[in-house]
Parts: structure tokens; sequence; C-alpha cells
């Protein structure tokens, strides 16, 4: 459980397999203005403030506003955090699977869904987002903290999928 919520403390869904960036919109005041209430909120729930209300309206309101499938994907994992420390466990995962369906790019959203999946035992769905993990480059930014955690997870869920076969 610590290492699960270590991992979604990370506000920002960072890029692992590509480095691609999207270009600047024009309205970028209104979009950054919406993206940070959402990194803010989804920080002050991770401090144990509850404001899951205020910080989900916050998140929608950074996904209506942004441009790209790489920013609505960011206010998405920010949102799943606090609906994971509001104790919405299921609207966490829902919103960290549309995350990973928005993004090509495997990132710390692909981790906490993994994990969330795996406490949840789901099993397959925790070893394809591991798998994907695993061919990425676990040194980039945004993962390098967890490396050596999701090397090990993935072990051990590819043992328990293994085992159940």
């Amino acid at each position: 459980m610590k290492t699960f919520i270590k991992f979604a403390a990370i506000v920002f869904a960072g890029v692992v397999c590509t480095n691609a960036v999207a270009a600047a919109p024009a309205s970028m005041d209104k979009i950054n203005g919406a993206l940070r209430d959402c990194y803010r909120a989804s920080d002050q729930s991770v401090a144990g403030t509850n404001l899951h209300d205020r910080g989900v309206v916050a998140c929608n309101r950074a996904l209506h506003y942004s441009p790209t499938n790489e920013l609505k994907a960011s206010a998405l994992h920010n949102r799943g955090i606090i609906e994971l420390y509001a104790g919405e466990e299921e609207a966490a995962f829902e919103s960290w699977e549309r995350a990973v369906a928005l993004s090509d790019r495997a990132s710390v959203t692909h981790f906490a869904l993994a994990q969330l999946a795996y406490r949840r035992g789901d099993l397959a769905r925790a070893y394809e987002l591991y798998d994907i993990l695993m061919k990425c480059n676990l040194d980039a930014a945004g993962l390098a903290g967890y490396k050596d955690v999701i090397q090990s997870n993935f072990e051990v869920v590819r043992a328990r999928v293994q085992a159940s076969k």
C-alpha cells in the first residue's frame, strides 16, 4: 500500500516511450489555468485535504479545455488521484483507464492503473499494463524512481498469471 500511495503523488503523467510535444494552442491561458487548478487539487488530495468535489470539477474543466489527448490524459490522471484519495477507487480506475486509452505513451498512469488492477485482482489487466511499461525506457523521466518497483511487480504479476493457467 505504501508504494501504491507513493506513486499516486506523481501529479503529471510523465512521458516514457516518446518525446513528441504538442504545439501550443491559441487559448493557452485558459488551458493552463484549468490544468494548474487540476494539478493543485490533486496535490491537496495527496496532502490530506478533503477537496474531492472541487478537485473533480477542476480536472473536468481541464479535460474540457485541453486540445490534445496528452493534456486530456494528464487531467484524467490527476482526477484519478483525487478520486483515489477520496476513497472512490472505481472512479479512479475509470479515469486512469480513459487516460491510457487517450495516450499511446506509456506513463506513470499505466503504473497507477497496473497497481490498482493488481490490487483489485484483475491479473490480466495488470499484466498487460506492466508488460507495456517493461517495453519502455524505465530510466526516462516520470518512471525512473519507480523502475525497481515496476520490475519486481511485473515479475510477481507474471508469476501469478502463469500459475493461474
